[in-house]
């Protein structure tokens, strides 16, 4: 007669799904650049039809839980050079905005990304950076002991990089500002940066 076996079934905590690179760059998904003042009414851009100014999706994965129901945290790793980036929940209401040195995340369902050129920038691709973990509330059978890991994170998590485009202008230039430059793509606008008028 054999000897029973026992066999033991370690838990394997699945990766959240997001990939390395999302492109945001088809004629439908192109901005127009921006021709108001980044510092007002921010949320006000239009985010679709011809005259989109503002990108606002899901971060990946859009679900915002994993295989294993777990509810995930996006953290922006790295900022955009020529826009704004800022996150939303699901009523629109702004969670944080990307900044250098800070720690902008999103959770679950909230993780909808706002992204807004800089006034006077155009024809510019850009780009920013996030990670996905699912570190918030892993299953407890990722806790016990023997476990492969209680979650996600560290050298496994996979950094994704959005990927945005802006256009030309459209507008005509008014005859009084001709002289003006628009904002070279390799500059960060700032604050007292002149807006340039259109007809």
């Amino acid at each position: 007669e054999m000897e029973p076996v026992l066999v033991t079934i370690l838990s394997q905590n699945d990766h959240p799904g997001n990939l390395p690179n999302y492109f945001y760059n088809s004629a439908e998904e192109q901005l127009n650049p921006n021709y108001g003042n980044e510092f007002v009414s921010q949320q006000g851009y239009p985010t679709s039809g011809d005259n989109r100014q503002r990108m606002l999706r899901r971060l990946e994965p859009v679900a915002g839980y994993d295989e294993d129901e777990e509810i995930l945290r996006y953290t922006i790793t790295k900022i955009p050079t020529n826009g704004t980036l800022w996150i939303e929940d699901n009523n629109g209401l702004l969670l944080c905005t990307a900044t250098p040195g800070s720690m902008c995340e999103a959770t679950g369902t909230a993780n909808w990304f706002s992204y807004l050129p800089y006034p006077e920038a155009q024809n510019f691709d850009d780009s920013f950076s996030y990670v996905v973990d699912d570190c918030l509330a892993p299953r407890n059978s990722h806790l016990e002991q023997g476990s492969s890991g209680a979650c996600t994170s560290g050298p496994s998590l996979i950094e994704s990089t959005v990927f945005v485009v802006t256009g030309g202008f459209q507008g005509t230039v008014l005859t009084d500002e001709v002289g003006d430059k628009l904002v070279d793509p390799s500059t960060n606008y700032t604050g007292n940066s002149p807006l340039l008028g259109y007809e």
